[in-house]
């Protein structure tokens, strides 16, 4: 069975049950990016991307596809596309992780004709949903909805050897939404001497957090691609730290990092983003801290820093969470049944 993924994202990460079922010879994938002019600006300028022409050709290849999945931003002009695909009867699916179809909240605020062919798209369409709340969110305009978040591979993530210090990781963007300056100020009051802060992403915050380096105990990475040797930074840490917070147009709406190092045993301590706040349980694997409040942050990472049988308790509650919640294996069944099953 053949699968067209047409996204704007060119991140495999999201689609990781698609792609084990390729690897198990249950389906065959097409990732389609969307982003034709970005592709061949970075083309030009020598980087490795995507096929622009790939991107052009996408619509005419669509139209002949049987099964597709589309993942676009809510309310993206994409729709017109969308909305004809739908028209024709092809077995669409739709992926999204936005919890906020009450427009509370919008990436980018649709006119009028925009929003109205969104939610009668979303009317009986198959979608999966990485959250409980977008689910509730989608079903408000009839969508089928299915609870399916994203999945980690927990044969690679794996817990490991750890080191005689703590090592304490954060892993995302270098910005400040990510909550990464917060973050250094509370490393800055950390009570233990025998600890490390290990920082692997990069972001307009990179050159401080190279300068902090030099007198706080922080080690940065640097962006890092191989997915082995991600999961052996994992494995050989101690606690995982997300510290993101909400602003006007973004939030932390899912984790994989969150799911990626509760597979290889660790400890986390996250802010009560809307995504986050589905995937840590509190004083179970960790600890759901509010946003902003370096009080609580700082307190947590004391405690586990500390208390290394509270740290190997939750490291094991955060195994046993993975594997039963978020595998690959579990979350590509959801997937394979999704793609199989009519629209009512």
């Amino acid at each position: 069975m053949k699968l067209r993924i047409y996204t704007e994202s060119y991140n495999k990460d999201l689609f990781r049950a698609a792609y084990f079922l390729e690897k198990k010879g249950k389906l065959s994938i097409d990732l389609i990016s969307s982003r034709f002019l970005s592709n061949l600006y970075s083309g030009m300028k020598g980087k490795k991307v995507y096929s622009p022409f790939k991107s052009l050709t996408a619509p005419i290849k669509l139209l002949f596809s049987k099964n597709i999945l589309l993942a676009f931003a809510p309310y993206s002009s994409s729709i017109y596309l969308m909305y004809i695909l739908k028209l024709l009867g092809k077995n669409i699916i739709y992926h999204t992780s936005w919890p906020y179809w009450d427009g509370t909240k919008y990436v980018k605020k649709p006119n009028f004709v925009t929003k109205k062919l969104w939610e009668s798209f979303l009317n009986n369409t198959k979608t999966i949903c990485s959250t409980n709340k977008t689910k509730k969110e989608v079903e408000r305009f009839g969508a089928l909805g299915f609870h399916t978040p994203h999945s980690v591979d927990c044969s690679l993530f794996s817990p490991g050897k750890k080191k005689n210090h703590v090592t304490v990781l954060y892993v995302g963007r270098m910005n400040e939404e990510k909550g990464v300056l917060l973050l250094l100020d509370a490393i800055e009051n950390v009570k233990s001497k025998n600890v490390k802060f290990v920082f692997v992403g990069r972001g307009p915050l990179d050159s401080l957090i190279h300068d902090k380096s030099k007198t706080l105990p922080i080690e940065h990475l640097g962006f890092i691609k191989d997915r082995k040797e991600m999961a052996e930074i994992y494995a050989r840490s101690d606690v995982l730290v997300s510290n993101s917070y909400a602003t006007n147009d973004w939030e932390e709406l899912f984790g994989i990092v969150l799911i990626e190092a509760m597979a290889c045993g660790l400890p986390v301590i996250s802010t009560d983003c809307v995504g986050p706040k589905e995937i840590v349980e509190n004083n179970q694997n960790g600890f759901l801290i509010p946003q902003k409040n370096n009080k609580a942050l700082l307190e947590k990472l004391n405690l586990l820093i500390k208390d290394k049988k509270l740290r190997n308790k939750y490291g094991a509650n955060s195994r046993v969470l993975a594997m039963k919640k978020y595998s690959v294996e579990k979350i590509a069944n959801d997937w394979l049944e999704i793609i199989k099953c009519k629209s009512q």
